[in-house]
């Protein structure tokens, strides 16, 4: 996964564009802690805001200057700074931070974010944190049958797919339970665990568990509807596989830390 993904998954793209716009006003002060190449930072400058883009990686901080000065950016202001310490002067209205990554794992969204609330309420005083885009995030996972075969090569290993196309040779073997939901303005979970039934609705194969992750980049209150963006679908075997039938419950447990391995989450999960 690269910090760039997010430059050519347009789903992604239009969730945040449209929470950006819904939300900032001229004259306003983001802040984004980590840079996703600058497109975020670059979409809320030409929306009339000040805008800090904080960046500490040498090779993304280099590469962010260059794309800025390519597309005629200057009203961007890069910080080189750890995002995950970082403070700003003055209080600033709107938060970004795309962290993110499937099941929340690998990037360190909710250390980030926990780290700069932390700060910026010693700093600036209760009832003082700005907005977060995105604003919440679900989780959940799912039943599935999926051979892990390749060409007649069996290879049980985790697998992305694209969320907004059908998954070949994958048969869901169950609905989606949710396992965790949060709004990034309050208290972030550092761990996620969880122990429960998976009702099964589909005969066939349990051999692998999907998890669905869901970014409310926006959500519009008076509407009542939000903007979405799905990570890659992230399909896990499990230790064992089974035959299942139609009214079979399946107990299954994991836990894994939030930015934590891939392969801690796999370990984890026990039938």
């Amino acid at each position: 996964m690269s910090k760039y993904d997010l430059l050519r998954d347009s789903k992604g793209l239009e969730a945040f564009k449209e929470a950006l716009s819904f939300y900032i006003k001229p004259g306003m002060k983001i802040l984004e802690l980590g840079s996703s190449g600058g497109l975020l930072s670059f979409l809320a400058a030409k929306l009339g805001a000040e805008v800090d883009c904080v960046e500490n990686d040498p090779v993304y901080l280099s590469t962010l200057l260059d794309f800025l000065r390519l597309n005629d950016c200057t009203e961007v202001n890069v910080i080189e700074a750890d995002p995950e310490a970082f403070v700003p002067d003055e209080k600033v209205d709107v938060v970004i931070c795309e962290k993110l990554h499937a099941a929340l794992l690998e990037e360190k969204q909710i250390q980030v974010i926990s780290s700069f609330k932390r700060n910026y309420l010693e700093k600036f005083g209760e009832a003082s944190l700005p907005l977060f885009v995105p604003e919440a995030t679900l989780l959940a996972i799912q039943p599935v049958q999926y051979s892990f075969d390749f060409y007649g090569f069996k290879a049980p290993v985790p697998m992305f797919f694209d969320p907004y196309n059908p998954q070949t040779g994958l048969v869901e073997l169950g609905d989606p339970v949710l396992y965790s939901s949060f709004e990034y303005r309050k208290t972030l979970p550092l761990d996620f665990s969880w122990s429960g039934n998976l009702a099964v609705k589909v005969d066939g194969t349990f051999s692998a568990l999907r998890i669905i992750t869901k970014n409310l980049v926006g959500i519009f209150v008076e509407s009542k509807t939000s903007a979405d963006w799905h990570n890659e679908y992230l399909v896990i075997p499990v230790p064992n596989e089974k035959k299942v039938k139609t009214g079979d419950i399946v107990r299954l447990s994991f836990s894994y830390q939030a930015g934590g391995s891939l392969e801690s989450l796999v370990e984890s999960v026990s039938l």
